[in-house]
């Protein structure tokens, strides 16, 4: 009786996946992105002024930018431009100002910007692409490590469901819904950007780090190269959002 249920839960996780994965493929591609040619209104306050803007949609793909400059084995972006760069202090927001908007969230160093968010998402995926002769969108990058991190996610709740006797059918299907649904994950994908990509990567390897550590744990047995993957795998999810770096943190004394 065990093994069928068993055989039934597993059955039911996989239909779960399918569905997620559809769900986050059907929110990326009708995200609430500005799109190109369209604009909309926005204000910001500065020394008690006000000043409106407009932004400009179609976005900077940025990640895809760090990928092209990885494989030329750069690590900038591209060169700021030659106003800002003549500035007598390029770093004082009075002076910056008319490029401030253009190039916020950027870092300059010695006339050339760089990125600020973690880069593991870009060696990982995008890179490999870029090699292939492709090059994914913000959409699709976000919409596939979330797919990636929910398999995960799915598969530690299958290890944990089968270390508890007697769990419900409906309950697994339960757990399962909420992590489809419940995470920050369509959040994410309603406005999949740089700043997403980043998060949707360290979700993605938090979870493959988690269910090797439960699965090693559930086992009662390890052995070095799983304890090296799920390194890599935390690693990875610090090289996307260093604050990661706290799950493993929490991964280790278990």
């Amino acid at each position: 009786m065990a093994s069928i249920l068993d055989d039934r839960l597993t059955l039911f996780l996989a239909l779960m996946f399918v569905i997620g994965a559809a769900f986050y493929l059907w929110t990326a591609a009708n995200t609430g992105i500005v799109p190109k040619g369209q604009s909309f209104a926005y204000a910001f306050t500065r020394g008690g002024t006000t000043t409106p803007f407009s932004l400009a949609g179609g976005q900077t793909d940025y990640y895809n930018e760090l990928a092209t400059a990885f494989l030329h084995l750069h690590l900038s972006i591209g060169t700021a431009p030659a106003g800002l760069r003549q500035l007598a202090d390029p770093y004082d927001p009075a002076q910056n100002a008319p490029w401030h908007l253009a190039y916020y969230d950027l870092a300059l160093y010695h006339g050339r910007f760089y990125l600020d968010w973690g880069p593991a998402p870009v060696i990982v995926l995008l890179v490999p692409l870029h090699v292939l002769g492709l090059a994914a969108s913000s959409s699709l990058t976000v919409a596939l490590f979330a797919i990636a991190g929910l398999a995960f996610a799915l598969a530690t709740l299958r290890v944990l469901l089968r270390e508890f006797d007697a769990v419900p059918l409906w309950m697994g299907i339960l757990a399962a819904a909420v992590l489809v649904c419940s995470t920050t994950v369509p959040f994410l994908l309603r406005r999949p950007a740089v700043y997403e990509e980043a998060i949707a990567g360290g979700f993605c390897f938090v979870m493959a780090g988690v269910y090797i550590a439960v699965r090693t744990i559930a086992r009662r047995r390890s052995s070095l190269g799983l304890l090296a993957l799920m390194s890599l795998c935390f690693g990875l999810a610090a090289g996307s959002r260093p604050p990661l770096i706290a799950t493993a943190l929490l991964i280790v004394p278990v």
